[in-house]
């Protein structure tokens, strides 16, 4: 992996982070990620595009942005489930994994990635790092016992990261990773209109109160993003996949640092196995 995919990865990771450690403290009024999205895409994405971009071929791209902006929907969904239901501290890793199996096998069996061993060891580490940390706590076990929800939720979200990182890494050909970016925001923003976030005065609420986090947090979540579609020109897609997930150990650190949250030897464990797993990939 060369140095400035490397690089951009960690940073988009390191923010991917900080915008989580917001959200989790926002996450029972689901509008603030909503209207974290329209801050974005007003703020950041749309006076991008037309100071920086070249606009490419949108027909062919369109219909990308139409599936993405679907599978971004349920993404967001599904979060928004996950946050205010306390579960997704804990299963998100294993979502994280799924994740990365699933572009890893598909890009392999389809679209005949050519992976060397230290890259297929690099993924196997960092897979086995989001495991660890995503079981490790006992939380996750229970939940996965006991709550029909929880035991399909790690796969869904997994399954909805695996189509939005396929589907983006073709679009992104298309168009510059900027007006892709716009068409992403907006179809997702479409998408989620059907929740109705603005019934029982959710989204005026998130207005009155929480400008501040869903600024932090929309244009977080899709100013990293689109540090991500830039870097899927420029490597293997599973390697960026994979690569991202430092983020979960960055997050693990932050909950011990920030949230006063236990160290334990899953975590510390967890954490090496990702570190190490980073390196590995920028070996290759």
């Amino acid at each position: 992996m060369s140095t400035l995919a490397f690089v951009l990865v960690i940073f988009s990771a390191a923010l991917h982070a900080y915008w989580n450690l917001i959200a989790k403290k926002q996450a029972r009024n689901p509008a603030v990620f909503f209207m974290g999205l329209g801050f974005a895409l007003v703020v950041l994405i749309i006076p991008a595009m037309f100071a920086f971009s070249t606009w490419g071929d949108l027909s062919r791209a369109l219909p990308y942005m139409v599936a993405t902006g679907i599978l971004h929907a349920i993404y967001y969904s599904l979060l928004f489930k996950g946050y205010a239901t306390n579960d997704l501290s804990s299963l998100y890793p294993l979502a994280r994994g799924v994740g990365i199996v699933g572009v890893t096998l598909i890009s392999i069996t389809f679209f005949s990635a050519d992976i060397p061993f230290i890259g297929l060891l690099a993924l196997l580490t960092i897979v086995c790092g989001v495991a660890i940390l995503g079981i490790g706590t006992g939380k996750s076990l229970r939940l996965l016992k006991n709550n029909t929800l929880a035991k399909l939720l790690p796969f869904l979200i997994g399954v909805s990261i695996v189509g939005y990182t396929l589907v983006d890494n073709e679009g992104v050909k298309q168009v510059s990773p900027i007006v892709y970016a716009t068409g992403l925001t907006f179809f997702t923003l479409v998408f989620l209109l059907p929740l109705r976030l603005w019934r029982d005065g959710r989204l005026l609420d998130a207005w009155r109160n929480y400008k501040k986090p869903s600024l932090i947090v929309g244009i977080g979540s899709i100013g990293t993003y689109l540090v991500i579609l830039f870097v899927y020109q420029l490597t293997e897609l599973s390697f960026v996949v994979a690569l991202r997930e430092i983020s979960v150990a960055i997050g693990a650190v932050i909950g011990v640092l920030v949230l006063k949250e236990r160290w334990s030897l899953a975590k510390i464990a967890a954490i090496c196995c990702i570190v190490l797993g980073a390196i590995l990939l920028r070996l290759v």
